[in-house]
C-alpha cells in the first residue's frame, strides 16, 4: 500500500544530473542492478533446503503432538496429530520422530514442489519489475553523502500526482527492519503446513522489496514502480529502462555545498533553457552543526 508524499528527492552526482536533465529521462532498474548485496534479487536462494524442512516439519509435529492443547485447524497434519493424540499413538518424541520421518515426507515433498513454483514467479517477477528510488528531504544528510557524491553532487526533486499521467503518482515507502527478507522463509512454509492459505503469494513480492536494514533508515527512501516484460534468457546488465518525465514534474533543484561553481553555471543554464518552472536552491552547511540550509536562489 502505497503512502502519501507529495515530492520525491533523486540525490545524484552532477555527471547524472547532466544526463538526466538533457535526455529528460529517469532510469528505472531492476534490483539486481543496484549493486547492494542486502537486496533481495532475481537469483536469491532459499535459506533452507528439503532436508532441513522435512527435520523441521518433524520437530514441529512432535512438539504439536506433545502440546498441552489439541492444535487447531483443518489441514491434514492438524487431523492427523488430533487423531494420534486421540489414540495415544505415540509414548515419546523420539518414538514419534522415528514414525514421522516416513509419514511426512510426502506432505513435505508436495510443500516443496509448491515453493519451486514460487521461486519461479519470484525470478520472473524480479526480473520485470523496474524501480526508481527517492528521498523523502532534501535536507536529508546521509543521502547528499552517500549519493550526493559527499555534497558535489545535485539534487532533482519530482512531484508527484502532478499529472495523472505521471510515473510519480504512486510512491511506496521503504520500511527499515532488523531482518532481511526472503524469498520465503522456513517459519512461513512450516505455517502453510500446519494453515494451507490460498493467498497469492504474488501479491507480496513488491512488499519485499520495500525492506531495508535499519541502519539506513536515515535515508528516508521511497520508491516507484513499473514494469517491463522481459525475456527469461536476457542479460542482467540490461534490466533497466530510461523512462521520460515531463519538464513541469521537475519540482526544483538542489546545488551541493560543495558542487564545483562551473558544473553549478552549466545547469543552471541548461534548467533556464528547459525547465523555467523548476524552483533553485543552494545548500549550505550551517557553522557549528550537522545540518544544511537551503537558500533559494534566482535562475541566472
Amino acid at each position: 500500500m502505497s503512502s502519501s508524499q507529495d515530492n520525491l528527492i533523486k540525490f545524484c552526482s552532477v555527471a547524472n544530473a547532466g544526463r538526466i536533465l538533457n535526455q529528460q529521462e529517469l532510469r528505472w532498474s531492476a534490483p539486481n542492478r543496484f549493486g547492494d548485496v542486502l537486496e533481495l534479487k532475481h537469483d536469491s536462494p532459499l535459506a533452507f533446503t528439503h532436508g532441513e524442512m522435512l527435520e523441521a516439519t518433524i520437530q514441529m509435529a512432535c512438539s504439536m503432538i506433545f502440546a498441552k492443547d489439541d492444535p487447531k485447524g483443518m489441514s491434514p497434519l492438524a487431523k492427523a496429530i488430533r487423531r494420534w493424540r486421540d489414540e495415544e499413538r505415540f509414548e515419546t518424541p523420539e518414538e514419534a520422530e522415528g514414525v514421522l520421518s516416513d509419514l511426512l515426507v510426502q506432505m513435505v515433498d508436495a510443500r516443496y514442489n509448491e515453493i519451486q513454483e514460487l521461486i519461479h514467479d519470484w525470478r520472473e517477477y524480479a526480473r520485470s519489475v523496474r524501480i526508481c528510488c527517492f528521498s523523502g528531504k532534501p535536507g536529508n544528510m546521509l543521502a547528499w553523502e552517500k549519493y550526493g557524491i559527499n555534497h558535489t553532487g545535485i539534487a532533482l526533486k519530482f512531484r508527484s500526482g502532478d499529472h495523472e499521467e505521471s510515473n510519480f503518482n504512486d510512491p511506496f515507502r521503504v520500511s527499515y527492519k532488523g531482518w532481511r527478507p526472503e524469498i520465503t522463509s522456513l517459519k512461513q512454509q512450516l505455517q502453510l503446513i500446519v494453515s494451507p492459505s490460498n493467498e497469492n503469494h504474488k501479491d507480496e513480492f513488491q512488499g519485499k522489496l520495500l525492506q531495508k536494514p535499519a541502519h539506513l533508515k536515515e535515508e528516508h527512501e521511497w520508491r516507484c514502480f513499473r514494469y517491463q516484460a522481459t525475456e527469461k534468457g536476457s542479460a542482467p546488465d540490461s534490466w533497466y529502462e530510461d523512462v521520460r518525465f515531463e519538464p513541469e514534474d521537475l519540482a526544483a533543484v538542489y546545488f551541493g555545498a560543495l558542487i564545483d561553481p562551473r558544473v553549478k553555471e552549466v545547469i543552471m543554464r541548461l534548467l533556464q533553457s528547459r525547465y523555467r518552472r523548476a524552483r533553485l536552491y543552494q545548500a549550505k552547511l550551517v557553522t557549528g552543526q550537522f545540518e544544511l540550509e537551503l537558500e533559494r536562489i534566482a535562475p541566472e
